[in-house]
C-alpha cells in the first residue's frame, strides 16, 4: 500500500513541477512586461536554487537541534505566505501604475 500511495505522490509531484517553468515565466512577462520579463525570470531562478540549496540544510539543522521538523515546516509556510503576499501586493501596484498611465493618455478623461 505504502509504495502505490508514493508512486501516486511522485507521480503527480513530477506532473505539476513540469508547469512551473512555463508557469513562472508567464507571471514574470505579465508582472514585469516583456522588457524585463527575462531578468526577472533570472532573478526568480536564482532565488529557487538558493532557497533549494540552503532551505534543506536549514531545516535539517533545525531538527538537529530541536528534533523535529515542525519549526523547519513553520519557517518555510511562513516564508511562502510572505512570498505570496509580495506577489499580491506587485500586482496592485501594477494594476494601479497601469490605470494611471491609461486614463493620462486617455484625453477624454481632462
Amino acid at each position: 500500500r505504502a509504495s502505490w500511495s508514493f508512486l501516486a505522490f511522485a507521480m503527480v509531484c513530477g506532473l505539476v513541477a513540469g508547469g512551473r517553468a512555463g508557469l513562472l515565466s508567464l507571471v514574470c512577462c505579465e508582472l514585469f512586461g516583456q522588457q524585463r520579463a527575462s531578468r526577472a525570470y533570472a532573478l526568480l531562478m536564482l532565488a529557487f536554487m538558493l532557497s533549494q540549496t540552503l532551505g534543506s540544510l536549514v531545516v535539517g539543522y533545525i531538527y538537529d537541534q530541536s528534533c523535529s521538523y515542525t519549526i523547519g515546516f513553520v519557517l518555510t509556510g511562513t516564508l511562502m505566505v510572505v512570498a505570496f503576499l509580495l506577489l499580491v501586493v506587485l500586482d496592485c501596484r501594477r494594476a494601479r501604475c497601469r490605470d494611471s498611465s491609461s486614463r493620462a493618455l486617455d484625453p477624454e478623461s481632462h
